[in-house]
């Protein structure tokens, strides 16, 4: 976030000067943000930036792309991209942000340097199921939610602990039936695993 301005000339073999170039300013670039982990479906992109008055907004691009998809808001260094339903926001695919040093509607406005994340898909396993005891568990994200259903029949929402191990007793499970873990992240449910209760 300084400005740094450089002149050049010429110099001969007999040690001749020529004239000095114009004064060519430059901006140095803001730092690349620092991006907290971000699961596909939840609301925000949340991370932290430089905290300066110029330094009020950021940009979210698909990787390696200079066109931008949506700005963000950067209030005392932090920063926070709305995305809940955004079309553009894809399971798996790759983005980067950027840092706005200056007012995001103006032409001078210069992007800081890149971080580039992943809207990384919640994990979700599922352990073997014994129909006689009815539990249903296995791990997902760190205190995250898991809907579990039988042969297509929502039963519960069970959360996972610190750790993100699940575990409940399920009623209306026999041999051969079809238990699905789906992982909750905001308001969707976008893995899902199935396991055959023996």
């Amino acid at each position: 976030m300084s400005t740094h301005g450089i002149q050049v000339s010429s110099v001969t073999k007999y040690g001749l000067e020529s004239e000095k170039t114009v004064i060519v300013s430059q901006k140095t670039l803001l730092p690349a943000p620092v991006i907290a982990r971000f699961l596909y479906g939840e609301t925000y992109i949340n991370g932290t930036s430089v905290n300066d008055v110029n330094v009020t907004n950021c940009r979210l691009y698909r990787k390696g792309e200079s066109i931008a998809l949506l700005t963000g808001t950067i209030t005392a260094g932090v920063l926070r991209i709305y995305v809940l339903g955004n079309v553009n926001i894809i399971a798996g695919a790759q983005y980067d942000i950027r840092a706005l040093d200056g007012n995001p509607n103006l032409p001078a406005t210069v992007p800081g340097m890149i971080t580039t994340i992943t809207a990384e898909i919640a994990k979700v396993t599922l352990n073997n199921i014994v129909a006689s005891s009815g539990v249903v568990s296995g791990t997902t994200e760190k205190n995250g939610q898991v809907r579990i259903s039988v042969d297509g029949v929502n039963k519960t929402v069970l959360t996972a602990g610190a750790t993100g191990i699940f575990s409940g007793n399920i009623s209306g499970i026999v041999v051969g039936s079809v238990v699905k873990a789906e992982a909750k992240v905001g308001a969707i449910y976008p893995n899902y695993v199935e396991k055959i209760a023996t």
